[in-house]
């Protein structure tokens, strides 16, 4: 049995690492992860497979917390929410919520001069010190880090110089080509360095959609392989909530690249002309935003309609996304970044329930997955979102839920089952390369 060492977060790399490691033993390889705590009920929280629960081994590397885990120690003390976004409740005394706010500077000024390369820059010598104990006293033959955070990556390359065991990077995002940071010229130019400088030593660099290899071919000059996210399984078939029309969105939303807004409107203007009565429609969002989804719901008199669930496990997540009549994902408006994998997305397919996507562009990737598995609805502008949602309600009125047509064979091809098979193939080039 061949070994693989994966340095990863699992909070944050959950489900991708889990999903495509939770088939290597079948295929010889013993999955070793070196992540932080995880803290109690994380195999719920974090929605492990049962593959993954029984082949990998999971070796904690504990440490205090990221830069700002005393700045949030104090703030609970303060009586700020654990439940709930703490930039979000402080745009919300600020009435900003959606918008750039003192509470954004004030947290982007931090993250500049204090969390390089990131937040979790003091999760690397507790890192180091477990891997390389496990390296010390047993033979492994692989070694793949994962990303976000880059720290991870930065861990690795220093494990592939002590121990010249071949090593694959995994990027679930861009490092410093993510638009999302945005980082002055300045923090750009070093970091760019520290991350080609890092990544020279990878024997692979895998990511997760085009976009990314793209732009990634361009910064290392090198072979990039696109792996996708993928789904951990298919549901077992929920009884369907028939007791209302209801939509529900499971994650974070980004106002600045995603539009909420629009489709709010288009909410409105189907309750307003009639066309779905104000009783029958429910459009519940789960995640810790509660302040911007409460704020959108009262500016276009949704209250009751646009409901702030709060934030829930992974697990929690599957079954509301299994029982409910739509899945709602967000297109990104932003054309640098339309390519993406998105992760809400393929966990949805596994739900079994058609999505209506918002907003974005008709020719971005997803659209053109959803469209050629059957299970995704366009909607790009406020009117085509009016026309949607009133044939979906006419469906469900109809049928009493609104009917899955996705096509399975087509599907299983996005499964991380699938999506390890790549990987195997892959991690087996590697080590006959050495």
């Amino acid at each position: 049995m061949k070994k693989v060492l994966i340095i990863a977060n699992l909070i944050h790399a959950s489900p991708r690492i889990p999903g495509i490691s939770g088939y290597f033993r079948e295929q010889g390889w013993e999955a070793h992860i070196v992540t932080p705590q995880l803290g109690e009920h994380y195999e719920d929280h974090l929605g492990f497979s049962e593959d993954f629960k029984k082949t990998a081994i999971i070796e904690t590397a504990p440490f205090k917390g990221d830069v700002l885990w005393i700045i949030r120690a104090i703030l609970f003390k303060l009586g700020i929410k654990k439940d709930r976004s703490i930039l979000g409740q402080f745009q919300n005394s600020l009435g900003s919520v959606g918008k750039k706010s003192l509470a954004d500077i004030l947290m982007r000024i931090f993250q500049i001069f204090f969390a390089y390369p990131d937040t979790e820059r003091t999760w690397r010598k507790p890192a180091l010190r477990k891997a390389k104990s496990l390296l010390q006293n047993d033979d492994f033959d692989l070694i793949i880090s994962s990303s976000p955070f880059p720290t991870s990556h930065i861990i690795a390359a220093q494990l592939k110089k002590e121990f010249t065991i071949p090593w694959i990077a995994d990027y679930r995002d861009t490092w410093t080509q993510n638009p999302e940071t945005n980082f002055p010229l300045f923090r750009r130019f070093f970091e760019t360095k520290l991350e080609k400088r890092t990544l020279k030593s990878a024997d692979e660099i895998v990511t997760v959609s085009e976009k990314y290899a793209k732009d990634l071919k361009e910064l290392h000059d090198r072979n990039i392989h696109v792996i996708p996210n993928g789904y951990t399984k298919l549901l077992k078939h929920q009884k369907i909530d028939k007791s209302k029309f209801i939509i529900s969105y499971t994650g974070m939303i980004y106002p600045e690249f995603q539009d909420i807004e629009r489709f709010a409107k288009a909410v409105r203007i189907v309750i307003e002309n009639g066309i779905i009565p104000r009783d029958k429609i429910e459009i519940r969002f789960y995640g810790n935003q509660i302040s911007l989804i409460e704020e959108v719901s009262k500016k276009y008199s949704l209250e009751g309609v646009i409901k702030a669930m709060g934030r829930v496990s992974r697990n929690k997540c599957y079954e509301v996304q299994a029982s409910s009549q739509i899945l709602l994902f967000f297109g990104w408006e932003s054309e640098e970044k339309g390519g993406l994998s998105h992760l809400k997305f393929f966990e949805y397919i596994s739900a079994q329930r058609p999505i209506l996507i918002s907003g974005g562009h008709q020719d971005a990737p997803l659209v053109k997955t959803g469209r050629d598995l059957k299970i995704g609805i366009g909607a790009f502008t406020k009117e085509e979102l009016v026309n949607k949602l009133s044939d979906l309600y006419i469906q469900f009125k109809r049928n009493g839920q609104v009917p899955y047509k996705g096509i399975k064979s087509k599907i299983w091809q996005q499964s991380y089952e699938a999506r390890s098979k790549a990987y195997l193939r892959l991690m087996r080039i590697s080590d006959e390369e050495t």
